[in-house]
């Protein structure tokens, strides 16, 4: 029985069909969590989790899954599959980072330093160049800039870094629009 048939049988809710799918799959999915464990540890995640979540999106993706298509099953699912573990971790990522990032209120739009990258699958490179990007910030900032990045992180108020800085408000405004643009090109290259 082929791959095709098994997910025609599978869509039908055939036990077994599922149960054969599951099983060769279930590779891609330790694949998955083994070239990703650095992350899962060091973000204390717990495997069972992201394991349930992409059980749950292989389902889904038996259900959606397009036999006229031109992409194969094989390649249909690990895409999801791919998407799923990436969108997991850096969401995990993102909570404990939360504070790292910087937020400025600009024309009703939130910017912060990974705006530019919504793709899930380069979610695994928006970490490491977010990380980078912390480590190295001072490189592509002022020296002024610099401080004043800093303050924003510390969740200081534009007055309260005016006024540690022995800056005018507007200074600082300015300062932070460079700061906003040179961090989003950094992002996009």
């Amino acid at each position: 029985m082929n791959e095709y048939e098994l997910v025609y049988l599978a869509k039908e809710q055939n036990e077994d069909a599922l149960l054969l799918l599951y099983q060769s799959y279930q590779n891609l999915i330790d694949i998955l969590l083994l070239n990703n464990k650095k992350y899962i540890a060091d973000l204390d995640i717990d495997t069972k989790e992201i394991y349930s979540m992409c059980l749950t999106k292989f389902n889904d993706a038996i259900e959606k899954y397009d036999e006229n298509s031109n992409a194969t099953f094989n390649t249909f699912v690990t895409a999801i599959l791919k998407k799923t573990v990436f969108s997991y971790i850096y969401k995990q990522k993102k909570k404990q980072l939360k504070t790292k990032f910087i937020k400025v209120e600009y024309d009703d739009n939130i910017y912060n330093i990974e705006c530019s990258k919504k793709d899930p699958l380069n979610n695994v490179y928006i970490i490491e160049k977010v990380i980078d990007l912390d480590n190295n910030v001072k490189k592509y900032l002022s020296s002024f800039e610099y401080k004043v990045y800093n303050c924003l992180k510390n969740g200081l108020t534009y007055q309260q870094i005016a006024k540690k800085l022995s800056k005018n408000t507007k200074q600082i405004d300015n300062a932070i629009q460079r700061i906003k643009n040179k961090l989003k090109k950094l992002e996009i290259d």
